[in-house]
């Protein structure tokens, strides 16, 4: 890597165990007297820490307007919430409409406006849209970034213009939709201007109703437009909610998966694994992947994909490891894909087939068995195969699953 490389040993407190640090720095610190050597050591490693100094989530501030809004503002009910998404939906300014989300109860009335950032400055906003085709606007200008890219400048090409886009733009760099979000919600633990806790509960409970409007207003639209890159939010970059029936207001943002002190690197041992995989070019076990996709899927909301794919992880390995136990036993491939064809089900496969491979089974878990046949198995054949509704503590669960009997088919005994 070009740097020299200096080991310590550190402590949080003087009964933690000691952790090992390599530091990295282009100084040569070994040349320096020895007193000098060691306190310039310290002082640079005095720059980390073992655990985040700081985890942020929202930053903002509660108070409340000298002249309440009117009700036309309000659009006919008693929470506002105003985010900004990091797609621009290609919908007419100031557009109102009903929104009824399926399976929640949830009624909320919403308005869409796109909004130029400051490297489009000069764009127009005249609008228009035609009947039966896409309509672009005329008269753009670009200006290009400079070549090559200074480093600082981040990942993205330093582009700006006027009445240009990035296609698919998933960041709203030139352009990205505001949206103003009206629902009614019981605020009778809000009168009280002391009690912080009801506040910031009715901050959060605000905020999870406008994020599903959100991704249900999302969903419908990539289902009528057929635009692929508008997917479900984990938490919308919310700037205002006002509480009319007691005039409070909260305004600041609240960060989606928060904020957190800079990782340096990742462990020594992660970083070691990486570059043995990757210099061997070793493939990445297709289940653990899938694993990830499923977590990832839930923190979009996708429920529907995080059940699929984490179910699709499990039936993967598990496949993999019969077909090798199999193999030890001394069968061929033609005859190991007869006896899995034969087993279709993924309950059969881990009872009886595992069974016949190992001599045990993860049914041999009896609590485990039934949480897993219902939680897991049941659920997602009702949600696959007959459209049954789905919750995102259900989808979790499902998930949670899948990855705890991949970690009890690792632990029998394949050998």
């Amino acid at each position: 890597m070009g740097l020299k490389e200096y080991h310590a040993e550190v402590q949080e407190t003087a009964d933690s165990p000691p952790v090992g640090i390599t530091l990295l720095t282009s100084e040569d610190i070994a040349q320096l007297p020895r007193g000098q050597a060691e306190e310039h050591f310290a002082q640079l490693l005095s720059q980390f820490r073992l655990r985040p100094e700081i985890q942020l989530f929202e930053v903002g501030t509660f108070s409340s307007y000298v002249t309440p809004p009117s009700g036309a503002s309000l659009l006919g009910k008693n929470v506002v919430l105003e985010a900004r998404l990091p797609y621009c939906l290609s919908l007419p300014d100031g557009l109102i409409t009903e929104v009824i989300v399926p399976d929640s109860g949830i009624r909320a009335r919403v308005r869409v406006r796109k909004v130029w950032t400051d490297l489009a400055e000069g764009s127009t906003d005249l609008d228009a849209y035609a009947d039966d085709r896409l309509l672009y606007l005329g008269n753009f200008e670009i200006q290009t970034p400079q070549f090559p890219q200074p480093p600082e400048h981040g990942p993205w090409p330093r582009l700006s213009g006027r009445n240009v886009e990035f296609e698919k733009d998933t960041r709203g760099r030139l352009r990205y939709t505001h949206i103003r979000i009206a629902f009614d919600m019981d605020q009778g633990s809000l009168d009280s201007e002391h009690n912080e806790s009801a506040r910031r509960d009715a901050l959060r409970q605000a905020t999870e109703i406008g994020l599903q409007v959100i991704n249900y207003f999302l969903d419908v639209y990539r289902y009528v437009t057929g635009e692929t890159h508008p997917e479900r939010l984990s938490l919308p970059i919310v700037t205002l909610v006002y509480f009319a029936d007691c005039n409070l207001v909260f305004e600041g943002v609240v960060i989606s998966h928060g904020l957190r002190s800079a990782v340096a690197n990742r462990p020594g041992t992660e970083i070691d694994r990486l570059l043995q995989m990757v210099s061997a070019g070793d493939r990445p076990d297709r289940h653990e992947l899938l694993l990830l996709s499923a977590r990832a899927a839930l923190d979009r909301r996708e429920l529907l994909i995080a059940v699929i794919a984490s179910f699709q992880a499990l039936e993967i390995f598990l496949e993999n490891k019969l077909r090798e136990g199999y193999g030890k036993q001394g069968l061929d491939d033609p005859t190991i894909t007869q006896l899995l064809n034969g087993t279709h089900r993924t309950k059969d496969r881990l009872q009886k087939l595992c069974r016949e491979v190992t001599g045990k089974s993860v049914a041999d878990d009896s609590q485990f068995w039934a949480d897993w046949l219902a939680d897991c198995n049941r659920k997602r054949n009702a949600v696959i195969h007959h459209n049954a509704p789905i919750t995102h503590a259900e989808a979790e669960r499902v998930v949670s699953l899948c990855e705890e009997c991949v970690r009890r088919i690792k632990a029998l005994p394949w050998s």
